[in-house]
């Protein structure tokens, strides 16, 4: 049985991604019990969504618990959906929407199993193309897709991809994105009819900086130690201006906190001293606080580059707490005000 506080934070994480419109969206997945943390999850939702979506939630838990205990977990706690379900998702007024494959079979072994577990009054059902579990191999397979391919420019025009539950798709960001692009891609890496593709970050590595964009920095530089020359900044060139896109795993850790990657559900969770816990998953522009379930937006959403996690700075300044100055040739990142460089 799943524990009950984090099906909550789940739920709250898949509404906040749905009212966004962000096409990325969580699975499930068993966490540590979060027995010491203060959270007031009925607050939290009232304040956000209203009564009704409590009262729909709670049901939602309820049901979802019942769902999740029909099938086997596999060795990571992770529950393994038959192959005629296509996932499981939270929708804008709390329900519970259960995706089914659309095929006689699917739709009778699927009637089956929730008609004897759940109301069925109490569920949205939903027909989709694809099972979970194929979607899931998709991502699986790609996991070290820049790794496994640095020099292939097909693959480092891909920016980002993750599951598209609502949508019953693996989405692509392509950093130049055009039908061209998407043909290489499909010819290349991969052609399936359940993928599909979306414009990707345009970004710019140090020292390759576009016609009209001013890149200056080349290194991280954190509590007056420079981390290794890999882990450079990046620069997100918009029609507005640049964001600054800071490496988080090397960061955090030269800060002392500690890092987690949980690659099913596709996010980070960094671990700091006074016992903050923040999650950001990719593909979402936010960071979420698992001890208050406050949450923060970010200018853009993290995203996995040579097997990095990037992050904007802004999840390191506004969000932490911490002092950052880009202004010369290096990033500096600090702790105390009285830092000089």
């Amino acid at each position: 049985m799943k524990n009950k506080k984090i099906l909550s934070f789940l739920l709250i994480a898949a509404l906040l991604i749905v009212s966004a419109g962000s096409v990325f969206a969580t699975g499930s997945v068993e966490r540590d019990e979060l027995t010491d943390m203060d959270i007031n999850i009925e607050e939290y939702l009232i304040s956000q969504f209203g009564e009704a979506f409590w009262t729909n939630h709670n049901r939602a838990l309820e049901n979802i618990e019942i769902i999740w205990s029909l099938f086997p977990d596999d060795r990571y706690g992770m529950t393994i959906l038959p192959d005629f379900m296509g996932g499981l998702y939270l929708n804008n007024d709390g329900n519970l929407v259960v995706q089914i494959v659309d095929n006689d079979t699917a739709r009778a072994q699927a009637i089956a199993a929730l008609s004897n577990a759940v109301n069925m009054d109490e569920i949205i059902i939903k027909y989709v193309e694809f099972p979970e579990s194929y979607l899931l191999e998709i991502i699986n397979s790609l996991n070290s897709l820049w790794s496994d391919n640095p020099d292939c420019d097909v693959v480092n025009n891909v920016t980002s991809f993750g599951l598209d539950t609502m949508n019953n798709r693996v989405e692509f960001g392509l950093r130049v994105y055009n039908e061209a692009e998407i043909a290489r891609f499909r010819d290349t890496i991969l052609d399936s009819p359940a993928i599909t593709f979306a414009q990707g970050y345009d970004l710019v590595l140090l020292g390759d900086a576009e016609e009209d964009a001013v890149v200056l920095t080349s290194e991280i530089v954190v509590n007056e130690v420079t981390l290794p020359s890999e882990f450079a900044p990046v620069w997100q060139i918009t029609a507005t201006g640049s964001i600054l896109i800071l490496p988080l795993r090397a960061i955090a850790e030269a800060l002392g906190y500690e890092v987690s990657w949980n690659g099913y559900e596709r996010y980070v969770e960094v671990f700091l001293p006074n016992e903050r816990m923040y999650r950001l998953t990719i593909g979402w522009d936010f960071a979420f606080c698992l001890r208050d379930y406050s949450d923060y937006s970010l200018p853009i959403a993290p995203f996995i580059m040579d097997n990095t996690t990037f992050v904007p700075a802004e999840f390191f300044s506004a969000v932490l707490g911490l002092n950052i100055d880009a202004r010369g040739r290096n990033v500096y990142i600090f702790e105390e005000q009285t830092y000089e460089r």
